[in-house]
């Protein structure tokens, strides 16, 4: 293998673009659009991406028919020994029959991406070969990672697409610019998303046992992880400490203990790690006094022993009580005063959660019990004539909330059957949206707006809600959105092919991990120039608040490179450029 190198003390790449004008070919575009199968499509036969070291790309490669048994390969041309530095997906669609909200669109959505090799087991799948019907497309999804030890630099690749029907293979050309910024392995912002572990075994057709539920749950929470998505309540799945029986902590130690502090996983991150757990609640999840089953001086004798475990390994900050979520009657008040002061009780640092607005808390005298307070973001900036003005988030010094998270939920497209969508004021409209058919800014924004509104975390209700009471493959729409509490589908080789089932994410998971990571690199440049205003002055033609934020690809994509630029300018290293003469691909 030759390297050549070319340094430069700052360089600007000019390449030779092509727009699509052929019936039948293969093109590249950047991933921040859905690409529809019978939409006419425009792409190029090459790309230009940018990356920070320890950061996660992605490119999507169109295929225009009529092509059969279409396969496709690429180049990495930068060093990548100590571990994968690609995958390649098939993209599957969804036949959306009912649009979420005001917004949506019915017809074929594309979502779900099946490796051709996937990263737990290197088994293949069936992401290839792919035909392709004539007047349609198909895309085939690429994520690169580039590793932390990368040399900062220009590095150019190819892209190949073999067909039967084609005379010769397509040769692609993509480029990746690496800043020398390193993003950290385990994420500066918290997340914590929803997972059902009793619905994912089913889902997977698995028998419910406890064994399966753990290493299935361990899946999950790797491919979470490398989204840099932390599933908040994995404790859930292992009856080593959901359960009344005495905890193990040695079963607990060897199924989990690597996600506490470091685990390498499978693609990209070295040293990731959870950034929140929600501590499980067997023996009272509700502490309303009409719940027979809640044994309150036992369940704060379990919170009692999980938190001083947690003490004792110097993980307590990442502990929570999700205490109680949209309360809405006196009785929920009630509940949490009830739950919080046992929950001192047992340990006056574990922290509590509450889905609510600063100013009911304050109205019915319990924002100095609220460690964690949750806003759904329809609530933090008051949207005009939305009846949602008299709620906000500013806590003051008489309030505990020690820590501002926030959540979207059914509300950011409209949760009754038929939303009025020309109400005049858009109050189902334009805000951040996890469904499926809606855009690609719409899924990734929410981490811009959260650096925006200096949120410190992210909640989120679920990732795999639609195994409880359906097909992921089929249908998703629930709460009046497709996909509400849905990110992955479940990967059972009858479905995608192989030996074992394996979590499958969605293009939309990879948008909330390209925006979590763009907050990263937002937090990195305030820290090095010394001044957070200078990061909004330069992401403000983005976003605006939060429901108003552009839907031009162009415009994030250049607000990107102008940080990952600035981040470049303050490191005062050289750029170079670099080329492999032997491909690195897949069989």
């Amino acid at each position: 293998m030759v390297l050549l190198r070319f340094c430069f003390c700052w360089l600007f790449v000019c390449f030779a673009i092509t727009d699509v004008v052929d019936a039948t070919g293969a093109y590249l575009t950047h991933s921040l659009v859905k690409i529809r199968p019978f939409e006419s499509v425009s792409g190029k036969d090459s790309v230009s991406l940018s990356a920070c070291r320890n950061e996660y790309e992605s490119m999507q490669v169109i295929l225009v028919g009529q092509l059969d048994d279409a396969n496709v390969s690429m180049e990495i041309p930068w060093p990548c020994s100590k571990n994968i530095c690609h995958v390649i997906y098939r993209v599957e669609y969804l036949n959306i029959t009912d649009v979420s909200g005001c917004q949506g669109n019915v017809g074929m959505w594309p979502d779900a991406l099946i490796p051709h090799m996937d990263v737990f087991y290197n088994e293949s799948r069936r992401g290839f070969p792919i035909h392709v019907p004539q007047n349609e497309n198909r895309v085939v999804w690429i994520d690169v990672f580039i590793p932390p030890e990368t040399m900062p630099g220009v590095y150019e690749g190819k892209v190949s697409v073999r067909s039967s029907s084609l005379s010769k293979p397509v040769k692609l050309s993509y480029t990746v610019t690496v800043w020398s910024a390193t993003l950290p392995s385990k994420s500066s912002f918290v997340t914590s998303f929803g997972f059902n572990s009793t619905a994912a075994l089913l889902a997977h057709n698995q028998s419910n046992n406890a064994t399966a539920k753990v290493a299935l749950t361990r899946l999950y929470l790797e491919s979470a992880l490398m989204n840099r998505i932390t599933l908040g309540n994995f404790l859930d799945s292992d009856i080593a400490i959901n359960s009344r029986n005495r905890i193990h902590w040695q079963t607990i130690k060897s199924n989990w203990q690597q996600f506490f502090f470091s685990t390498d996983l499978p693609f990209g991150l070295q040293g990731a790690a959870v950034t929140s757990i929600s501590v499980p609640t067997p023996f009272c999840w509700n502490f309303s006094n009409v719940n027979p089953a809640c044994d309150k001086k036992e369940q704060v004798s379990f919170w009692k022993e999980v938190s001083n475990y947690f003490d004792n390994e110097s993980m307590s900050p990442l502990l929570y009580d999700y205490t109680f979520d949209e309360p809405k009657n006196e009785d929920a008040w009630n509940n949490i005063c009830d739950r919080v002061h046992n929950l001192r009780k047992a340990n006056s640092t574990l922290k509590s959660l509450v889905t609510t607005e600063i100013n009911k808390a304050r109205r019915h005298n319990v924002s100095a019990l609220i460690d964690i307070l949750v806003p759904i973001i329809n609530y933090v900036d008051p949207k005009p004539g939305c009846n949602n003005t008299q709620n906000n988030t500013q806590c003051n010094s008489y309030d505990t909330c020690k820590y501002l998270w926030w959540y979207q939920s059914c509300m950011s497209h409209g949760c009754e059957r038929e939303p009025d969508c020309n109400d005049g004021n858009g109050c189902s409209k334009d805000w951040p949206s996890y469904m499926i058919d809606r855009s690609a800014i719409s899924n990734r924004v929410m981490s811009w707006l959260s650096y925006l509104y200096e949120m410190q975390g992210e909640l989120y209700w679920g990732t795999n809600y639609i195994d409880e009471i359906g097909d992921a493959w089929k249908d998703q729409f629930h709460y009046e959105g497709n996909g509400d509490g849905t990110l992955f589908y479940p990967g059972y080789p009858t479905k995608i092919g192989g030996n074992h089932s394996i979590p499958i994410e969605s293009i939309r998971m990879k948008q909330i991990r390209d925006g979590l990571e763009d907050l990263e690199m937002f937090r990195l440049l305030e820290t090095q120039n010394g001044s957070r205003q200078a990061v909004l002055d330069l992401i403000k033609d983005v976003v605006h608040s939060t429901f108003s934020f552009t839907d031009n690809p162009d415009v994030m994509l250049k607000a990107r490179q102008t940080v990952g630029n600035k981040l470049q300018d303050h490191s005062h290293e050289n750029i170079c450029t670099f080329m492999y003469m032997k491909s690195l691909s897949l069989p």
